[in-house]
C-alpha cells in the first residue's frame, strides 16, 4: 500500500527553487511542515512556482493568516471525550501532540483560503483582472525562522498491521474509500498506535451524528467568501500562463483537498483543545 496515491516532493528532498519556496512557506505560516497541497504541486513541473507566484504574496504579507484567524474568531470548537491523562496512559508525548495540533491548525485553514483564491485566479476573466492591481518590484521575502520539529511522519510500508490498521480507519473516515490522501497530520502520530485508535473512536459518533460534516461544510461555505476577498486583493504578476499539466493538477487539487481540509482542521483544532 502507497503512502498516497499522489504523487509529492518531500521536504528532505527538496532543492533548488523548491526548497526556497517550502522555506518560505513555513516562514509565512510560522509552522515547521509544508502541507501535503504543496508537496504535491512540487512534484509537476512548474506548477509550485507558477501557484506560489500567484498567491505566495498572500502568503509571505501575512494576510492569509490575518484571515484565517478571522474565519475562526468565533467559531465554536468539535469536543472529543479524550484528557490529557487518558493520553498519558498511552504514553503519548503530548508536547509533540499539541505542537503538531498548533501547526496543523494554524496551516490548513490559511491552505484553504489560498486555494479558494487561486481558484478565482485561474478562473478571473480579462475585465476581472484588469481590476486588480499590479504587482510592484519583486515579492518580498518571509523572514528566515528555525522551528523544533514536529514527530515524523510514518512511512506506511514500515508500519506494523496495527499502527496501518488504525491509520486506514482514520483516512476511510473522512475520504470514504477514496484512498488518494492519507492526511499527514495522522501520520504524525503513528509511534502512538492507541491515539489513532482512541481518536478514531471519539471521532465517529461525531461522524455519525453530522456534527462534522455540517462544520466542515459552514467553515467550507465561509471560507470561500473570505478567499474571494483575498483574491480581490491579491497583485497581479507577470506570469506566463499554466501549462496544461499544471492546470489539471490545479483542478484536482481544488477538487478534492478544501472539504477534506476542513475537517482535517477542525479535528486539529478539537484534539488541540484537549491539550490546551
Amino acid at each position: 500500500m502507497a503512502e498516497t496515491a499522489l504523487s509529492e516532493v518531500k521536504e528532505a528532498e527538496a532543492t533548488g527553487t523548491i526548497a526556497e519556496i517550502f522555506a518560505d512557506i513555513r516562514c509565512s505560516l510560522r509552522v515547521p511542515m509544508v502541507n501535503l497541497i504543496f508537496r504535491h504541486m512540487a512534484a509537476v513541473p512548474g506548477c509550485l512556482e507558477w501557484v506560489w507566484g500567484s498567491i505566495g504574496p498572500l502568503y509571505v504579507s501575512g494576510q492569509i493568516s490575518s484571515s484565517a484567524d478571522a474565519l475562526f474568531a468565533e467559531r465554536k470548537t468539535l469536543t472529543l471525550g479524550l484528557s490529557i491523562d487518558q493520553l498519558a496512559a498511552w504514553s503519548v508525548d503530548v508536547t509533540a501532540v499539541r505542537a503538531t495540533c498548533d501547526a496543523y491548525g494554524r496551516a490548513n485553514p490559511a491552505n484553504l483560503l489560498g486555494l479558494i483564491a487561486l481558484q478565482f485566479i485561474m478562473n478571473e476573466s480579462s475585465l476581472a483582472r484588469a481590476r486588480r492591481k499590479p504587482a510592484r518590484g519583486l515579492p518580498a521575502k518571509p523572514p528566515v525562522c528555525d522551528f523544533t520539529p514536529l514527530p515524523p511522519m510514518g512511512e506506511i510500508a514500515k508500519l506494523n498491521e496495527e499502527t496501518k490498521s488504525a491509520l486506514m480507519t482514520l483516512t476511510k473516515q473522512l475520504h470514504g474509500d477514496d484512498g488518494r490522501v492519507i492526511p499527514s497530520f495522522y501520520r504524525h502520530f503513528t509511534a502512538w498506535p492507541a491515539l489513532l485508535t482512541g481518536l478514531a473512536a471519539q471521532l465517529q459518533p461525531l461522524i455519525d451524528n453530522g456534527a462534522l460534516i455540517d462544520a466542515a461544510a459552514a467553515l467550507n461555505r465561509d471560507a470561500h467568501g473570505y478567499g474571494r476577498v483575498l483574491y480581490l486583493d491579491s497583485p497581479v504578476t507577470r506570469l506566463e500562463p499554466p501549462s496544461d499539466a499544471v492546470l489539471a493538477t490545479l483542478t484536482e487539487l481544488i477538487d478534492l483537498f478544501p472539504p477534506n481540509i476542513c475537517k482535517m482542521t477542525l479535528i486539529a483544532r478539537a484534539l488541540g483543545a484537549v491539550l490546551a
